[in-house]
C-alpha cells in the first residue's frame, strides 16, 4: 500500500490553549506539518498566504502572509495582552508551505479573568463614562 501524503497542511496549534488567564500571556503557535509558515492575526480577522517567488536567489517559491497578517516561524511565542478591564483576543492562524494546500483556520481566545475588585473598578469607571456623555 502507497502512504499518500496529505493534500493540505494540518492546521496549527496553540500552546497554551485558549482560555482564562489572569494576565497576558506567551502563546506559541505550532505548525504540525513541517516545514511550513504560520501567518497569524489577533484582531479576529482571517489570515492568508501566498507564494512569493524569489527573484534574485535561487531558492525558488516561498510562502508570505498576506493583508494584515503577521508571520511567526514555529515555536517563537508571541506576547497576548487580553484588554484591561476584561475582554478577549481572538487568535487566529493557518499554516503555509510551498508543497500543500494552505490548512483550514485555527483559532484561540484569550480572555482576561478579573479579579472581584478589578470588576468593581471596571464598574465604576463604566459608569463614570456613561454620566461623562450624558
Amino acid at each position: 500500500m502507497i502512504a499518500r501524503l496529505p493534500a493540505a497542511n494540518a492546521p496549527p496549534t496553540f500552546t497554551p490553549a485558549a482560555g482564562t488567564y489572569d494576565q497576558g500571556v506567551d502563546v506559541t503557535i505550532s505548525a504540525t506539518s513541517s516545514p511550513a509558515t504560520i501567518c497569524y492575526t489577533t484582531d479576529g480577522s482571517n489570515p492568508g498566504c501566498q507564494y512569493a517567488l524569489e527573484a534574485l536567489c535561487d531558492e525558488g517559491a516561498r510562502m508570505e502572509c498576506t493583508g494584515d497578517t503577521t508571520m511567526t516561524y514555529g515555536g517563537s511565542p508571541i506576547r497576548i495582552e487580553p484588554p484591561a478591564g476584561g475582554g478577549s483576543v481572538v487568535v487566529k492562524a493557518v499554516a503555509c508551505s510551498t508543497d500543500l494546500d494552505t490548512s483550514e483556520i485555527a483559532s484561540a481566545t484569550i480572555r482576561s479573568r478579573l479579579s472581584s475588585s478589578s470588576r468593581a473598578e471596571a464598574s465604576r469607571v463604566q459608569r463614570r463614562r456613561g454620566e461623562a456623555s450624558a
